[in-house]
């Protein structure tokens, strides 16, 4: 099973992953951002229908959507932030590496900020 995050139609910022890396992403954003319910709420949905179409957010929840992945998936690379998959049976090494070329190209999905507004 995959997940796929769609910031717009273009092939080029859609990220489409393995359905564990879809599901921790948002594990990982919700543990540094709990506090925006609605935001929490369009995780919970996006992980029962294993999408997430920001494109068609509402234009604030959208701009802090996009900022919370970009924050978290950054700040994991960077090492800011330890990532929830160390501590999954599965969160070895190679599963590790998997995670963050993962997060690479959904960073790399992301538009540019003038094109979220």
């Amino acid at each position: 099973m995959s997940g796929v995050i769609s910031f717009s139609e273009n092939p080029d910022e859609i990220w489409l992953v393995a359905g564990w890396a879809f599901r921790q992403i948002f594990e990982d954003i919700s543990a540094l951002e709990s506090d925006d319910a609605e935001m929490m709420k369009e995780f919970e949905i996006a992980e029962a229908l294993n999408g997430l179409h920001v494109d068609k957010l509402a234009p604030s929840l959208k701009l802090r959507t996009t900022n919370s992945i970009k924050r978290t998936a950054s700040d994991i690379l960077a090492g800011k932030t330890r990532s929830g998959i160390h501590t999954k049976p599965y969160g070895d090494e190679r599963t590790v590496r998997h995670y963050h070329e993962a997060l690479r190209k959904l960073l790399a999905a992301i538009p540019e900020s003038r094109e979220l507004e």
